[in-house]
């Protein structure tokens, strides 16, 4: 699966500035930390629950998250 590497790098510097490791924000997401490192590699894309528990964690909007994991929402209006 072809993931966009926007998405991806969002999740780790948005890690990286709240001082989280991938272990501490998978425990706050209710993840396996080797999911956050695929996240992160550009491997897999979140389910949408996932999405919107990574953006609040992250004080990212979950639309510029999900936007950035699925362009293609974009030809929907979502912003």
């Amino acid at each position: 699966m072809k993931t966009n590497l926007e998405f991806a790098t969002t999740i780790r510097i948005r890690r990286q500035v709240f001082g989280y490791s991938q272990r501490e924000l998978a425990r706050l997401v209710g993840i396996q930390p080797s999911h956050i490192a695929y996240l992160e590699n550009g491997r897999r894309l979140p389910s949408l629950g996932l999405l919107v528990r990574l953006a609040k964690e992250l004080n990212v909007r979950p639309g510029k998250l999900a936007l950035q994991a699925f362009p293609i929402l974009s030809d929907f209006g979502v912003k």
